[in-house]
């Protein structure tokens, strides 16, 4: 028998907790993100009815061991998304191998950023940049305004990129966790969007109003 909040092992990196979730019973391994239940799961009958690979280890209320210190690190997930852009290269669209690409390049930018210095030096040094001039009319380069995003309201318009080269994706801002800017997928806001998990994660962000006052 298999019940709720059990702890199960299929062979995967990781335990995985059982929850019911959106209508169905579900393999949960949210938390090795560091996310609430729900945000990471897969099917709990086709495990154990066709792979027959579900095996109870424990449970959530007496055995906490078996899932501390299995968090998923930055190393675990380039090699995940190495794996999967390997395994699908040759059929998969031309977007979802360039969304993997642009995954493992942010993956291997988080860690280079990370020599730059805490959140509070960053600001600072933004607030206190100035405009190097080439000639008296043109600035080599404009300093991106600084923005609170802890101050941000949600559904607000919002410019995101993953990369300098590509273009501004108009999309509506979700929330600040942790040093990263998170909005609503495929232009939804938090009336529209069908699921809360519907989220991503951008390396670049600034206010829409931002931009208009640069037109």
């Amino acid at each position: 028998m298999i019940w709720e909040n059990d702890i199960c092992d299929r062979k995967e990196k990781y335990p995985e907790i059982v929850k019911y979730t959106s209508g169905d019973w579900t393999l949960d391994y949210s938390y090795a993100y560091k996310k609430e239940c729900g945000y990471t799961f897969c099917n709990l009958g086709f495990y154990v009815t066709e792979r027959k690979s579900v095996k109870v280890i424990g449970n959530v209320f007496d055995n906490q061991n078996l899932l501390e210190g299995v968090a998923m690190t930055e190393k675990d997930a380039r090699t995940i998304v190495n794996e999967i852009a390997t395994r699908y290269a040759e059929n998969a669209e031309i977007e979802y191998c360039e969304a993997l690409d642009v995954a493992i390049k942010a993956l291997e930018d988080a860690q280079e950023y990370r020599t730059i210095g805490t959140q509070e030096e960053c600001r600072a040094a933004v607030k206190n940049q100035t405009i190097k001039k080439v000639n008296d009319d043109k600035p080599e380069y404009t300093a991106m305004p600084f923005t609170d995003w802890s101050e941000v309201p949600v559904d607000t318009p919002i410019l995101v990129r993953q990369t300098e080269e590509h273009a501004w994706i108009h999309r509506y801002f979700a929330k600040y966790e942790n040093g990263t800017v998170y909005a609503w997928e495929q232009g939804a806001t938090s009336w529209s969007v069908e699921k809360p998990a519907y989220i991503c994660d951008w390396k670049y962000a600034k206010l829409a109003e931002s931009e208009e006052s640069h037109d």
